[in-house]
């Protein structure tokens, strides 16, 4: 699997084949972010949409598609309705599994049922604005225009360290916004 927040440094008019590829949607999709998730969808072979203008998007597109969190599904009747739209195989979130062991194990008992999507480094926030703001003036080009993607600082490692000292690694992706991972 290939998250789709590592694929924003890549342009929407990429023509990198993703055909073998699952990509997992960004939870943030906004109006800005159409462009490249339409792209994304048409190359990939199966997405993974995380909220439901995604779902709208790739049926619009015919693409292969799942669900995961921050869609919710923790009943039968919901699981009933995002198969209905399409979704081949639908991952039960993380906060579900830890609350409802009952509910977990009649979802799981239904096809095309799958745990929760797992990253090698859990993302635990998304921020929508730049955290490289603070330190100066961000890159532009000759027409004066913000390029997140040309930033010199993203390459940089970053750190928010917590009280206790654990560093949580920092991500400016090429759209500007800030993730943060767990240690």
């Amino acid at each position: 699997m290939v998250f789709a927040w590592e694929l924003m440094d890549v342009g929407p008019r990429d023509e990198r084949d993703l055909s073998d590829t699952t990509v997992v949607l960004d939870e943030v999709c906004r109006a800005g972010d159409a462009e490249r998730t339409r792209a994304l969808m048409q190359r990939a072979g199966r997405v993974v949409c995380r909220n439901l203008g995604q779902v709208a998007m790739a049926r619009e597109l015919g693409t292969t598609f799942d669900v995961a969190a921050p869609v919710f599904c923790a009943n039968r009747a919901t699981l009933t309705w995002l198969r209905g739209l399409g979704a081949g195989r639908v991952c039960l979130s993380a906060e579900l599994l830890g609350n409802d062991a009952e509910r977990v194990a009649e979802l799981a008992a239904c096809p095309g049922v799958l745990g929760p999507v797992d990253a090698d480094r859990p993302e635990i926030m998304v921020c929508e604005h730049c955290l490289l703001t603070a330190e100066g003036a961000c890159a532009t080009d000759a027409t004066g225009q913000v390029r997140c993607r040309d930033c010199s600082r993203r390459q940089q490692a970053r750190f928010l360290v917590e009280r206790d000292g654990t560093r949580l690694p920092v991500v400016i992706d090429a759209c500007g916004r800030t993730r943060i991972f767990l240690s």
